[in-house]
C-alpha cells in the first residue's frame, strides 16, 4: 500500500509538471507604473475578450499564472493603464519589462510563435504599411485643398488607385503565406488577426488547414466562427 501510494503521488505530481498550457508571466515593472497586472484572453463561445487573472505588483514583481485557455492563444496584457496582445504557446514562461523611453512601455520577450508572428509584421511594414501611410498623406494634402487643378485631379486618383492596390497586394501576401503553412499554426492566427473581415475567405482558407491540435484556443475560436 505504501508503494501503491508513492505512485500516485508521483503520478500527481507528474501530471502538474506536465501542464502545458498554464501560462506564466514574469517581470519586473517597477512599483509606480500601477497597482496592478492583469492578463486577458478571448472567449471560445463569443469571442469576446474575458479577464483570465490579475495580480497586485508587490515590490514590482510580475508573476502572473493561469490554465483557463487551452494553447497556443493570443493574449493580452495590461499594467497601469498600458496594453499589449501576444501570442504564447505550450511550455512557455513569457518574460516582461517595463522601458519608460519607449512609446510601447511593455516589452515582452515570447516564444519562437510570438517571434515568427512579429517577423512577418516586420515584412508587412515594410513592404505595405509604410507605403500605404505615405500615400495617405499625399491624399489628405490633395483633399484639403479647396480648389483642385485638372492635374491634382488625376494625381489623386493614382494615388487612390495606388493605395487599393497596396491594401489587396497586402492581403494577397496573407493569404499566399497560410496557404503555403497549411499545418503551422500561425497560419490560424493570421487568419483571425488579418482577415477576419474576409468570411468567405477566413472559411475557405481554413477548411485548407492541416492542424493537428484542435483544442487549442485560437482552432476553436475560428471552428465556431467558421465550421
Amino acid at each position: 500500500m505504501k508503494s501503491f501510494g508513492l505512485l500516485i503521488a508521483f503520478f500527481m505530481f507528474f501530471l502538474n509538471a506536465c501542464n502545458s498550457n498554464e501560462v506564466r508571466i514574469v517581470g519586473e515593472v517597477g512599483e509606480e507604473k500601477g497597482d496592478t497586472v492583469a492578463l486577458y484572453g478571448l472567449s471560445v463561445e463569443s469571442g469576446d475578450t474575458i479577464l483570465l487573472a490579475v495580480q497586485g505588483i508587490e515590490k514590482g514583481r510580475v508573476d502572473l499564472r493561469t490554465d483557463k485557455l487551452q494553447l497556443p492563444a493570443k493574449v493580452g496584457l495590461e499594467i497601469g493603464g498600458e496594453k499589449i496582445f501576444f501570442i504564447i504557446a505550450p511550455e512557455e514562461t513569457v518574460r516582461i519589462e517595463w522601458k519608460t523611453e519607449d512609446s510601447c512601455k511593455i516589452c515582452v520577450r515570447g516564444g519562437a510563435l510570438e517571434r515568427e508572428f512579429e517577423a512577418i509584421y516586420e515584412v508587412l511594414n515594410e513592404k505595405y504599411e509604410v507605403p500605404a501611410q505615405k500615400l495617405q498623406t499625399m491624399i489628405q494634402v490633395l483633399e484639403q485643398r479647396q480648389e483642385k487643378t485638372e492635374s491634382e485631379k488625376k494625381e489623386l486618383e493614382i494615388l487612390y488607385r495606388n493605395l487599393e492596390r497596396c491594401k489587396r497586394y497586402r492581403k494577397e501576401y496573407i493569404k499566399r503565406t497560410i496557404e503555403a503553412n497549411p499545418e503551422h499554426e500561425l497560419s490560424l492566427f493570421l487568419l483571425w488577426d488579418e482577415l477576419r473581415d474576409e468570411v468567405e475567405l477566413q472559411d475557405n482558407l481554413f477548411k485548407e488547414m492541416k492542424i493537428m491540435n484542435k483544442k487549442s484556443n485560437i482552432y476553436r475560436l475560428l471552428a465556431q466562427k467558421l465550421l
